[in-house]
């Protein structure tokens, strides 16, 4: 009986270790996407514009812009840092970051 017991005790010891070890490594996926689509330039190209967000549970992450004209388009990547950008957002980048600020 004490070896079956011992031997539960250290199952649940794995568990637990293993179960820390996925937290910790949790932090790092995204668990936040969104996108907005958009028309960067009025009456040229249409709602072919975007912003996807992705963010992990801490508020890390990026932001990925694709500006989309008659002339083509251009593609910006902003990283956010526990729900702050060191760069600056356009309005529609903010206003998506913002539905998703953390408490």
């Amino acid at each position: 009986m004490t070896r079956a017991f011992d031997q539960q005790a250290a199952t649940q010891e794995q568990l637990t270790a293993s179960f820390n070890a996925l937290e910790q490594t949790s932090h790092g996926f995204f668990d936040t996407v969104d996108i907005d689509h958009y028309d960067a330039f009025p009456g040229q190209a249409g709602k072919f514009s975007f912003s996807l967000l992705m963010l992990n549970r801490n508020g890390t992450g990026i932001i990925l812009t694709s500006l989309t004209s008659t002339q083509g388009s251009k593609v910006y990547v902003k990283r956010i840092e526990t729900g702050k950008s060191d760069t600056a957002l356009s309005r529609e980048e903010q206003d998506l970051l913002s539905r998703h600020a953390r408490a």
